[in-house]
């Protein structure tokens, strides 16, 4: 909307129509692997929820992105609760460990939501958007991307070690080089412009990652 792309109403109407095929999808999914009432009834506040949160985002009269709790929403609601929400779904228990993947995924997610705060951070400054970017200063946000980078892949290594024990495990390793290259960028290059084409190599950086570590997984049980 920023670029006048689309409309506000678009954006309505996207809005409308993704969380019509995320409940629909989602009350399928939770028909085929419930176990008791009390996992639906849990499930369906967790999804509310999840839609609550997303529209209060950036809606309302104190959206709370607005405000600096956009990132650990993020944390919570791509990481931990997607991760975790899904493992419970498939394997009905939570063992401690999946924390570890789970936060790592939940990391790479907020650090797309970083960088786009990076790269409009003196237009939500002069905005009054509070955003975690604004609150920590350039330098400080650049140090925390750095950091929500590295520090998924130290959780994806920790699980590894603790849980998977696999050499497949450490098939996620390829994607390193390329998460400290951004890494570095970001903590050389100080204007906000020069964080653009960031978002897109950020996102592809989260997605190789995450896709990596699934093969992995799925490689380790299959030659086991």
């Amino acid at each position: 909307m920023q670029k006048g792309v689309i409309t506000p109403q678009q954006m309505k109407r996207a809005l409308i129509v993704t969380v019509a095929l995320i409940c629909l999808f989602g009350l399928a999914l939770l028909c085929a692997a419930w176990q008791s009432v009390g996992d639906f009834i849990g499930f369906l506040a967790l999804g509310g929820l999840s839609i609550v949160a997303a529209i209060t985002y950036t809606v309302g009269t104190r959206p709370y992105g607005y405000i600096g709790l956009g990132d650990i929403s993020v944390l919570v609601f791509f990481g931990w609760l997607s991760v975790l929400g899904s493992w419970y779904l498939q394997a009905h228990n939570v063992e401690a460990a999946i924390f570890l993947p789970a936060t790592a995924c939940g990391l790479l997610a907020t650090a797309v939501l970083n960088i786009n705060n990076l790269r409009d951070i003196d237009s939500d400054r002069q905005n009054g958007k509070n955003t975690l970017a604004v609150r920590l200063g350039p330098v400080n946000a650049r140090r925390y991307h750095a950091c929500l980078l590295l520090g998924a892949l130290l959780c994806l290594a920790l699980f590894n070690l603790l849980a998977l024990h696999s050499a497949w495990g450490w098939l996620f390793i390829l994607a390193t080089p390329l998460l400290v290259k951004q890494a570095r960028y970001v903590l050389r290059e100080s204007d906000p412009l020069a964080m653009r084409p960031m978002l897109e190599k950020t996102v592809k950086g989260a997605l190789l990652t995450n896709l990596l570590f699934v093969i992995g997984i799925i490689a380790s049980k299959l030659m086991a």
